[in-house]
């Protein structure tokens, strides 16, 4: 979207490149490793709203060598949240209004990242 440009979504809601929402896909069934592309029916549905849609790779049960145990999805989840937040200003979309999604386990993982927001408990030290 260029610069001074404004979407209008179908359901009558306006956005700009700075303001629209942004969608954190995470696809972590069965807390196995996170594929970087959803199904795409989620993606298209969100895309057309005017959304934002973004998801990341990250660890899981199956990552060899036993790097992939809690939690290091949940660190991996926060670091691509990290990443994106320090990107902003290269990148469309609101990124202090992130709504995280998934399924299953991907949803439990939603409710992590929310509730464990700024803690520096997952942060390198």
């Amino acid at each position: 979207m260029k610069e001074g440009c404004s979407l209008t979504t179908r359901g009558g809601a306006v956005y700009t490149a700075e303001t629209m929402p942004v969608v954190y896909l995470n696809i972590i069934g069965g807390y196995w490793s996170a594929r970087l592309i959803g199904p795409l029916m989620i993606q298209g549905k969100y895309l057309k709203e005017g959304y934002v849609v973004v998801t990341v790779r990250a660890r899981g049960r199956n990552t060899l060598g036993g790097r992939g145990k809690a939690p290091a999805t949940l660190v991996n989840l926060k670091a691509g949240i990290r990443y994106l937040r320090c990107h902003r200003n290269e990148l469309p979309g609101d990124y202090d209004k992130i709504i995280t999604m998934g399924t299953s386990a991907g949803g439990a993982m939603s409710s992590l990242l929310g509730c464990t927001g700024d803690r520096a408990d997952y942060l390198r030290s």
